[in-house]
């Protein structure tokens, strides 16, 4: 494993080093607002939608039983 190796050849940090083609992520309220403005409203009606359907899918396989 990667990390073992660095620590046995005397590296500290454990945080990920910037590498070359690697992009950097950032939750920023910019960046949140691009990404809402990218989303069109049925967009975001079929992310509704598949989110209802599958609580409800997974609320009757835990609960189905109890419902009557």
């Amino acid at each position: 494993v990667w990390w073992s190796k660095w620590f046995r050849e005397g590296g500290e940090q454990i945080e990920t080093e910037p590498r070359p083609g690697r992009s950097v992520t950032e939750a920023t309220s910019e960046n949140i607002e691009e990404v809402r403005g990218r989303l069109t409203d049925a967009q975001r009606a079929e992310r509704v939608r598949i989110c209802q359907e599958n609580f409800w899918q997974n609320f009757n396989k835990e609960h189905g039983d109890y419902v009557t």
